[in-house]
């Protein structure tokens, strides 16, 4: 009878650490190359990827090469958004949100994320990673467009939290604000969030994963806290989401905004899903971007 008993433990425990293999798989290692999903580009997206544009190179701290574009502002100016894009996703995908940066005439310069899109990696870093990344390019950034540059760091999703973990780090004054839509708040909460509602699998997977992340990408997801990052930062920052997030439930950015201790504004966007936002209510979404740029990097 104990040698049966062991063997079903034994059992489980393969399951378990199949489970947890599957989820690093899944969240953290870069996908192999699948058909994108075939989806109709918005006006604003084919206006935006028809703009002229130049491509960016930079060389990571760990010898990666990663890709950005830049598209100029229309008009002379020193206003510059970096904008970093969510998982799974690539800087393509936030051209609705290069537009509406170019509109308001600034800079635009779009990034993608190590492991995604045609940056180099092997992992995504959930922000804790691509935060040194994000500091790089700041760096470049400055570099190619000049000293009186003024930087906004735009993110959305996983590339807000890579803005918030960012904001904790030292930055020098071109940085004058951060806007973060749809962020979590650490990866620990979104991974545990999202394996009990699509798997409902106990908390205890999610901490057995973070140990195997710590093995395959050298860091784990505790690590990756953009509530523990704000806690040193002071940038003002525009919160935003999705009062119907599916995704990443609206209370985590409610806990994000309650902590920080920096200038700071919410909006919330009444029956909005994760990263509707903006399409759910364009009119609100570009009326409290646009104010908040005005009071804190104009």
């Amino acid at each position: 009878m104990l040698s049966i008993a062991l063997g079903f433990v034994g059992l489980l425990l393969l399951d378990l650490l199949s489970i947890c293999l599957c989820l690093v798989q899944e969240n953290v290692a870069r996908p192999t190359a699948l058909p994108r999903p075939v989806t109709v580009p918005t006006t604003d997206q084919q206006i935006f990827l028809n703009l002229p544009r130049e491509t960016w190179c930079l060389d990571t701290c760990d010898g990666l090469c990663q890709d950005a574009w830049y598209v100029p502002a229309t008009g002379a100016s020193h206003h510059t958004v970096l904008l970093f894009h969510d998982f799974r996703a690539d800087k393509a995908g936030m051209a609705n949100y290069g537009m509406l940066f170019h509109r308001l005439n600034y800079n635009v310069v779009l990034i993608d994320n190590r492991a995604t899109g045609q940056s180099e990696g092997k992992y995504t870093g959930y922000g804790y990673l691509e935060r040194i990344d994000a500091r790089c390019w700041v760096d470049m950034t400055i570099a190619k467009l000049g000293t009186e540059t003024e930087i906004v760091l735009f993110g959305t999703a996983m590339g807000a939290a890579i803005v918030a973990m960012t904001c904790g780090l030292p930055l020098p004054p071109n940085v004058r604000a951060a806007i973060l839509d749809s962020s979590y708040t650490t990866a620990i909460d979104e991974l545990r969030y999202q394996v009990n509602q699509a798997y409902h699998l106990p908390a205890f997977t999610v901490g057995l994963t973070s140990k195997l992340v710590k093995l395959q990408a050298g860091y784990s997801l505790d690590q990756a806290s953009p509530l523990a990052a704000l806690k040193s930062a002071r940038l003002p920052i525009l919160f935003i989401h999705g009062a119907d997030d599916e995704t990443t439930p609206v209370k985590m950015a409610d806990e994000l905004y309650t902590h920080y201790r920096g200038a700071k504004e919410f909006c919330v966007i009444p029956h909005a899903a994760h990263l509707q936002s903006y399409a759910t209510d364009r009119k609100q979404y570009v009326t409290r971007i646009v104010g908040f740029l005005d009071h804190h990097a104009a």
